[in-house]
This record gives structure tokens, C-alpha cells and sequence, in this order.
């Protein structure tokens, strides 16, 4: 579950578990304290490798829950991973801050970013493993900022696709519509050496000679 506090600025990721001792538990809990491990670690190498991870407020566990909206049983506990709720946009709605015409161009700009960032993460030995366009986001300033470290790691299990991230805004671009303007005015070309030149063009002293040679013609006959 995922909780907005647009007042304290905040973004708060709530999980439920059950509170015994079974394998099922266990693993749920390591994924939420590894969660929170990654997100410590991204957040060491923004400075380093230019990008941004939303600043880790707080975590912990919730024994006793008083939110009856939440339908929360006895024998179930909380997790929460409170963290600052940054002002961005995905980058799947990367055309609510660019235009048709130029947001095609932006996203690759950004794949190229992206993947100077991936590199420099790799050579820290951390892999996010799950970059996608909605845990990549672009803020105000157009900054990149990364999210969910849930599946984050020292190995790599997921490699970074770059390639698949702006194909939907590939159609969107009005690039088409140049490439047509230009083949229109190539075929307004005239070559004109394969064209009759028009006796009105001919020089005058061409047209001179034309007319001597009619009337050659008309005293002969």
C-alpha cells in the first residue's frame, strides 16, 4: 500500500505480513529490510553518480494498528519505508512536460543519461534491476530521479534495457511531418536541361536568326 501526505511532503510504502515464524514471513521481512538497505546505498551514490533517490525519513515495524480502515487482523504487522515525496513525473508521462514534437528527442536524451548512470552504479558493484519507465522519474529541473530498490542487489539479475524506454513517444514525435515537407519540395525540383526552353527565353539574337530562316524557307517555295 502506498500512502501520500501532500502537507509533510511525504510518500510512506506500508506492508502487511503476518506476525509467526514461517518461511513465507521470513522472506517478506528480508525484502523489506533489503529494500531499505538499497535505498541507503543508491542514496550514498547520487553525488558520485549524478542522479537523484528520494531522501529515507524513516522505517520500521508497526505491532499494533489503530487505523480500522485498514482491516488489519490481530496476528498481522506492519513495515513502513516513509521517504520524501519527490515533485516529478515518470517517465511514462514524459509528455506532460514536453511537447509531441520534442519528447521523443528528450527521452533520448535521457536513455543516455541513464545509461551513464547505470555504469557508474555497476562499477559500485549495485544493480537496481528492475529500471523501468515508471521507477524512473525527471523532476523539475530535469533531474533523474530513481525509486523502488526492491529488487536492488550486488548482482546484476535484470540488465538495463535502454533501448525499450522511448518507443512510446517514438510515434508521437512530428518528425514524419518534416521528412514529408522535404520530399515535397524535392519533387518541385525541375531539372532543366531535359525542358524545351520557351522562345520568349531565347536571346534576342537567336530569335533574330529563327525568323531569317522562315522567310529563307517561304521566298524558296
Amino acid at each position: 500500500m502506498y500512502f501520500k501526505n501532500p502537507i509533510l511532503g511525504t510518500f510512506t510504502k506500508m506492508f502487511i505480513y503476518r506476525n509467526y515464524h514461517s518461511e513465507e514471513s521470513n522472506k517478506l521481512v528480508i525484502k523489506m529490510l533489503s529494500e531499505v538497505y538499497y535505498h541507503q546505498q543508491f542514496s550514498k551514490l547520487q553525488n558520485i553518480c549524478k542522479f537523484k533517490a528520494p531522501e529515507l525519513i524513516s522505517y520500521g515495524f508497526i505491532k499494533h494498528n489503530d487505523d480500522t480502515s485498514l482491516n488489519i487482523e490481530d496476528r498481522d504487522s506492519l513495515f513502513y519505508i516513509k521517504m520524501e515525496d519527490i515533485d516529478a513525473v515518470s517517465l511514462t508521462d514524459l509528455n506532460k512536460i514536453y511537447s509531441d514534437d520534442t519528447v521523443f528527442g528528450k527521452c533520448i536524451d535521457i536513455q543516455k543519461e541513464l545509461d551513464r548512470i547505470v555504469k557508474c552504479m555497476e562499477e559500485n558493484n549495485l544493480h537496481h534491476n528492475d529500471l523501468h519507465k515508471d521507477n524512473i522519474m525527471i523532476d523539475k529541473n530535469g533531474d533523474i530521479v530513481i525509486i523502488d530498490f526492491g529488487e536492488s542487489s550486488d548482482v546484476m539479475t535484470v540488465p538495463f534495457k535502454e533501448d525499450e524506454l522511448c518507443k512510446l513517444f517514438k510515434n508521437k514525435s512530428k518528425g514524419g511531418k518534416r521528412t514529408y515537407t522535404r520530399k515535397t519540395n524535392k519533387r518541385r525540383t525541375i531539372n532543366r536541361s531535359h525542358v524545351k526552353k520557351s522562345r520568349k527565353k531565347q536571346p534576342r539574337k537567336k530569335r533574330k536568326q529563327t525568323k531569317q530562316t522562315k522567310q529563307t524557307k517561304k521566298t524558296r517555295n
